[in-house]
Protein backbone atom coordinates (compact mmCIF):
# COMPACT_ATOMS: atom_id res chain seq x y z
CA UNK A 1 0.00 0.00 0.00
CA UNK A 2 1.10 3.17 -0.85
CA UNK A 3 0.62 6.70 1.29
CA UNK A 4 0.16 10.11 0.72
CA UNK A 5 0.70 13.15 3.18
CA UNK A 6 -2.42 15.64 3.51
CA UNK A 7 -1.40 19.04 4.82
CA UNK A 8 -4.32 20.75 5.99
CA UNK A 9 -4.54 24.34 6.84
CA UNK A 10 -7.04 25.43 9.52
CA UNK A 11 -7.61 29.33 8.79
CA UNK A 12 -10.60 31.75 9.20
CA UNK A 13 -11.99 31.12 5.96
CA UNK A 14 -12.24 27.68 6.06
CA UNK A 15 -9.88 24.46 5.30
CA UNK A 16 -7.33 24.31 2.21
CA UNK A 17 -5.91 20.65 1.70
CA UNK A 18 -3.07 19.40 -0.35
CA UNK A 19 -1.03 16.49 -1.32
CA UNK A 20 2.18 15.21 -1.04
CA UNK A 21 4.29 11.81 -1.38
CA UNK A 22 6.21 12.67 1.64
CA UNK A 23 5.83 14.20 4.89
CA UNK A 24 8.54 16.18 4.33
CA UNK A 25 7.04 17.72 1.29
CA UNK A 26 4.31 18.75 2.93
CA UNK A 27 5.57 20.08 5.94
CA UNK A 28 7.57 22.15 3.49
CA UNK A 29 4.45 23.94 2.04
CA UNK A 30 3.04 24.72 5.10
CA UNK A 31 6.16 26.52 5.91
CA UNK A 32 5.60 28.10 2.60
CA UNK A 33 2.57 28.94 3.51
CA UNK A 34 3.69 30.34 6.74
CA UNK A 35 6.56 32.55 5.79
CA UNK A 36 4.08 34.31 2.92
CA UNK A 37 1.40 34.67 5.67
CA UNK A 38 4.16 36.67 7.52
CA UNK A 39 4.95 38.85 4.47
CA UNK A 40 1.16 39.51 4.24
CA UNK A 41 0.98 40.17 7.68
CA UNK A 42 4.09 42.52 7.54
CA UNK A 43 6.30 40.37 10.18
CA UNK A 44 8.41 38.68 7.80
CA UNK A 45 12.03 40.69 9.76
CA UNK A 46 10.62 39.64 12.77
CA UNK A 47 10.47 35.89 11.76
CA UNK A 48 12.88 35.61 9.04
CA UNK A 49 15.96 34.29 10.93
CA UNK A 50 13.41 31.90 12.53
CA UNK A 51 14.32 28.31 11.56
CA UNK A 52 11.35 26.19 9.87
CA UNK A 53 11.17 23.82 12.47
CA UNK A 54 10.34 26.18 15.00
CA UNK A 55 8.45 27.64 12.87
CA UNK A 56 5.91 25.20 12.01
CA UNK A 57 6.01 23.99 15.95
CA UNK A 58 5.16 27.31 16.98
CA UNK A 59 2.77 28.65 13.89
CA UNK A 60 -0.62 28.59 16.52
CA UNK A 61 1.15 30.70 18.62
CA UNK A 62 2.00 33.20 16.30
CA UNK A 63 -0.56 33.36 14.52
CA UNK A 64 -2.77 34.12 17.63
CA UNK A 65 -4.52 30.54 17.64
CA UNK A 66 -6.31 31.83 13.93
CA UNK A 67 -4.47 29.13 12.22
CA UNK A 68 -3.33 25.61 12.18
CA UNK A 69 -1.43 23.15 10.13
CA UNK A 70 -1.45 19.57 10.56
CA UNK A 71 0.21 16.61 8.28
CA UNK A 72 -2.15 13.62 7.92
CA UNK A 73 -0.60 9.91 6.69
CA UNK A 74 -3.20 8.65 4.35
CA UNK A 75 -2.89 4.90 2.98
CA UNK A 76 -3.88 4.53 -0.68
CA UNK A 77 -5.36 1.01 -1.78
CA UNK A 78 -3.52 0.49 -4.74
CA UNK A 79 -6.99 -1.84 -5.93
CA UNK A 80 -9.29 0.66 -5.46
CA UNK A 81 -7.29 3.59 -7.49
Amino acid sequence: MNKVYLLVWNHKHGYDFFGFSSEEAAIKHGVEIMRNNLYEWGEEEEYKEVSDDDLWNSWLDISGSTEYFDVVPLTIDPDVV
